[in-house]
């Protein structure tokens, strides 16, 4: 995509919010405007017109915003000296920022100090106005990262918890659940879960996450690849892209390891053919291309090897026993190492 392209997309107006009417410095949005809400809130230039009840029971940071500002009118009204009050949650503390002003005779909160993007606010409602619907039709990764952002700085816990066992599934830190296949979506998302895993705290998808995007050859950067505007590794820590390279590095080498497996010492009396590596490492890796399928994910690559028939290729049954074990122990530290090599248990 071209960068006049970027700038035109950039400089169009949001869909979900009307058009700047003729001397009004703001848009009203054209789901969220209830008429008969009772509360105004703003971002950027788009105004959301809600139900305070709404918000107030399932958001303790509205709870607080709307108790602040109440006591902040009467404090003021009493001639006190710091009408603001004090928050004892940190979290809570960008309250006293936010702005109030008194607009078309009611009052409007402007939540521009938040740094919550309306984007993610939008989720927020849709959410609330038709959470039943997932149950039928699951929310998109891009849905519920907005969910995860803007219900953690306005403090919706359930919203939060929703949002947070939705990317546990997604990307499970469970070594078991690597056994069921990746989709497209685990790589095309995988650099903003990184991204959501380090600034909301969320370790426990980090080393998924970190899988999917490093078992990509490329990264994600190739050239010959057309762009992708949800691919957001540009945005990823610089401390992790270094992370990244030194971590796919070592998956590298760790598949390199596993299929150049040793041969084994068979204790029957007639020994069986395990101890025939070279031609079952001829027949299993190279001319089915699991080397190359493989070369940055040794996590699917052993378990390849491990479904290998290695009756047909003449093991008896305590030498398949011991080729299996060798390969889950070799799968199972890596999955262990990652932690270290992404930076993530440290």
């Amino acid at each position: 995509m071209s960068h006049s392209n970027k700038r035109k997309k950039e400089e169009s107006p949001a869909p979900s919010s009307k058009r700047l009417k003729k001397g009004r410095s703001y848009t009203q949005h054209e789901k969220f405007w209830a008429s008969d809400g009772n509360v105004v809130l703003q971002l950027d230039k788009t105004r959301f017109k809600v139900h305070r009840s709404r918000l107030t029971s399932q958001s303790i940071w509205f709870r607080k915003l709307f108790e602040h500002w109440e006591k902040s009118q009467a404090s003021l009204k009493n001639g006190d000296d710091d009408p603001a009050g004090i928050f004892d949650d940190e979290d809570l503390a960008d309250i006293a920022d936010v702005r109030v002003d008194k607009k078309d005779g009611c009052y409007v909160y402007n939540l521009d100090t938040t740094g919550v993007k309306i984007i993610d606010f939008e989720a927020i409602l849709t959410t609330m106005d038709n959470g039943i619907a997932y149950y039928y039709a699951p929310p998109t990764f891009r849905a519920v990262a907005s969910i995860l952002r803007s219900a953690t700085i306005f403090k919706f816990e359930q919203l939060r918890d929703f949002a947070v066992r939705y990317l546990n599934e997604m990307y499970s830190d469970l070594l078991e659940d690597m056994d069921k296949p990746s989709t497209p979506e685990h790589g095309v998302h995988a650099a903003e879960a990184i991204i959501l895993g380090r600034n909301l705290d969320m370790d426990s998808i980090l080393k998924r996450a970190f899988y999917e995007l490093a078992r990509k050859s490329d990264l994600g950067t190739g050239e010959d690849e057309e762009e992708d505007e949800e691919d957001l590794i540009y945005r990823v820590d610089n401390f992790d892209l270094v992370r990244l390279a030194r971590g796919q590095k070592r998956l590298i080498e760790a598949w390199l390891h596993a299929s150049t497996f040793p041969a084994l010492e068979c204790p029957a009396e007639q020994p069986c053919d395990s101890s025939r590596v070279r031609i079952q490492q001829l027949d299993i890796v190279t001319q089915t291309s699991l080397t190359q399928t493989y070369r940055c994910d040794p996590i699917g690559g052993i378990q390849k090897l491990i479904e290998v028939d290695w009756y047909e290729l003449g093991y008896c049954e305590e030498c398949r026993a011991t080729r299996i074990r060798l390969f889950t122990e070799q799968r199972e530290n890596i999955w262990e190492e990652m932690g270290h090599w992404f930076c993530i248990d440290e």
